[in-house]
């Protein structure tokens, strides 16, 4: 088994809620622990008790919560986070959703922001999950994970040997489900999840048969999206586990590689995919 390296912490600071948590739903679908703020006292007072790798900080907040919000604020924090000791300064990335966007990103870069994001992300160039993976890379907070991470890689050859070890958990956060692959938490979207613990069932109980994801209970015509998603978000957070595991029959049918004394399941997860591995 490899040694799994630590998760990524982030802040997320926006006063609108509901940017708020699609910032927190793209960036735990990397894996990544989160906690959320709405103001600059309330941020200001998390950035001493935590240390975070990274933070998220929109420009437009208060000074505490019923108060006006005010340009000055994020930028005032992104200032007083980006003078912090160097084992204690997350990366930074600004955002906004207000015009003058590149008098704003000048702004934010010279307070100390490492990247500067428009929301509401509506431009491929302007989605969060690569600008994150891009910082985490080059900032100093996060070399030292890098280094793991790589270490990690070129474990692939006894990964391939060993094969991964899975732990189906299900506790749901935020319309997730959590599960660990070689002792990583990680967190899938339900209908991604359900669609996964059928997969280990079935390497699990026919280790040797492939698996159309269209008998699948729940799946219906979209099973073929399902399996894309379920892929996509399984490399995000752990690069190149699907390609290592997966195989295709070339009629549809899919299959895990992976032993089936490797697969486990948690004691809460729920009853209806807890009796697939009855």
């Amino acid at each position: 088994m490899t040694t799994p390296h630590p998760r990524p912490v982030a802040l997320v600071v926006d006063r609108e809620s509901e940017q708020r948590e699609l910032t927190a739903e793209i960036l735990e679908s990397l894996g990544h622990r989160l906690d959320l703020a709405s103001s600059q006292r309330e941020a200001e007072d998390r950035l001493r008790d935590t240390l975070y790798d990274y933070a998220f900080v929109d420009l437009d907040i208060p000074w505490a919560r019923g108060r006006a919000p005010r340009i000055e604020r994020g930028l005032n924090l992104i200032d007083h986070a980006s003078r912090l000791p160097p084992a204690r300064r997350p990366g930074l990335i600004a955002t906004t959703a207000l015009g003058r966007d590149h008098e704003l990103c000048r702004r934010a870069f010279h307070a100390g922001a490492d990247d500067f994001l428009k929301k509401p992300y509506d431009h491929e160039s302007e989605w969060p999950a690569p600008r994150v993976r891009r910082l985490l890379s080059v900032h100093p907070r996060r070399r030292g994970s890098s280094s793991a991470a790589l270490a990690g890689a070129g474990a692939a050859t006894s990964m391939a040997e060993d094969g991964p070890e899975i732990l189906l958990i299900g506790n749901e956060h935020r319309r997730r489900c959590e599960l660990e692959i070689d002792g990583q938490r990680l967190a899938l979207a339900r209908q991604q999840f359900h669609l996964f613990a059928h997969l280990c069932a079935h390497a699990r109980r026919r280790p040797r048969q492939f698996l159309s994801p269209r008998e699948i209970p729940g799946l219906g015509t979209g099973h073929r999206q399902a399996l894309g998603r379920v892929r996509k978000s399984l490399e995000q957070q752990v690069p190149g586990f699907w390609p290592r595991v997966s195989e295709r029959d070339g009629k549809g049918g899919v299959r895990l590689r992976v032993r089936p004394e490797a697969i486990s399941v948690a004691p809460g997860l729920r009853d209806e995919l807890a009796g697939l591995f009855e």
